[in-house]
């Protein structure tokens, strides 16, 4: 009796120790889904992020080569980006590639747009609980680091979220209509081989290997062949934050001192500037100061002669008045001596 006592005691703790496995995966499971809101975040290839009621993930990046010469990309690469969508809400939503660009060391690239013209467009009205695959591509530069950016309403709320993209992720590949189903097939088979004991698949699992590999220079992992658990998935995305940490620490760094140096770069073509302009200034203020003398010079010399000549002009009244008066005189003396010799006659 006791021994069965002690068998069941042992078979209810086991129950209860896999019960709090199974409720701590599911909870890891859950904190590795993403929350995007209007403050951008960064999130990870292969991450489900929920953005306003619709699951978003990045599932691939891959360069692609298979295009015609008057198709070549102006920036040298044309980069195609795979996404998943999935509507939660009870009401339809639109998923389009509007909703996203391309970012390269702080700019914009612009859509690369081949083969029939509709590749990298894409548009889907979702009803709750339905899913649908797009695909991005866009005509970028050779990079170590591209930024994929969303800005978008699925329904009524603004969400934004971006994922950076390592060269050491990409692959090269084709847009092709052939190459997309085969890859859905891939998916298919391996989410069917996947049990429910691993709840993501090599490809999800791997995508995060590829994106620990791009932020290691030393060590590398290897490639897995089956599902993982969540523990496992989230042990690597938990290492994958910490080196992105440790990665913005060494940008921000980098960032402050490029800040630094064009700081003082601005302020030392500032002073150039200013010196030149107070010796512009000062050149400016002797040649007024020089104009401003010749100015008084010439006004002096007006007066000058202004004066002489008034002084000239009343000389000459002067004299003409008193050669008028001795004309009157005579005149006056005259008239006296006429008047006189008619009164003696």
């Amino acid at each position: 009796m006791k021994r069965l006592w002690f068998l069941m005691i042992s078979v209810l703790f086991l129950l209860v120790a896999c019960s709090g496995a199974k409720s701590e995966e599911k909870t890891e499971g859950t904190e590795a889904r993403g929350k995007a809101t209007e403050e951008m975040k960064t999130f990870r290839v292969g991450q489900i992020v929920d953005a306003d009621g619709v699951d978003v993930r990045v599932v691939k990046a891959e360069y692609v080569n298979d295009y015609e010469d008057y198709e070549a990309p102006n920036n040298g690469k044309v980069l195609k980006v795979t996404l998943k969508f999935k509507n939660n809400n009870s009401d339809q939503v639109l998923v389009d590639s509007s909703a996203f660009t391309m970012n390269v060391r702080g700019e914009t690239y612009p859509d690369w747009i081949g083969g029939d013209g509709t590749d990298g467009i894409f548009s889907h009205q979702l009803n709750q609980g339905k899913t649908a695959t797009g695909t991005l591509t866009f005509d970028v530069p050779e990079a170590k680091v591209y930024t994929l950016e969303m800005d978008t309403y699925f329904k009524t709320a603004n969400v934004k979220a971006k994922w950076n993209l390592h060269q050491a992720m990409i692959k090269d590949g084709s847009y092709n209509e052939a190459d997309s189903q085969s890859d859905t097939k891939k998916d298919k088979t391996k989410a069917e081989d996947d049990s429910e004991d691993y709840p993501y698949t090599a490809e999800e699992y791997n995508a995060l290997v590829d994106e620990y590999n791009a932020l290691t220079d030393g060590e590398r992992m290897n490639h897995v062949t089956r599902g993982v658990t969540n523990k496992e998935y989230n042990d690597l995305a938990a290492r994958i934050d910490k080196l992105y940490d440790e990665l913005e620490a060494e940008w921000d760094k980098e960032y402050q001192k490029q800040l630094e140096r064009e700081d003082a770069e601005w302020q030392k073509n500032q002073d150039r500037i200013d010196k030149e302009f107070e010796a512009e200034m000062k050149r400016q203020d002797e040649i007024d100061a020089r104009e401003e003398a010749q100015r008084q010079k010439q006004e002096e010399a007006d007066q000058r002669a202004y004066e002489a000549e008034m002084k000239r002009q009343d000389e000459q009244a002067a004299r003409e008045a008193q050669e008028q008066a001795k004309l009157d005189a005579e005149l006056q003396k005259q008239e006296e001596a006429a008047d006189q010799a008619m009164l003696e006659e």
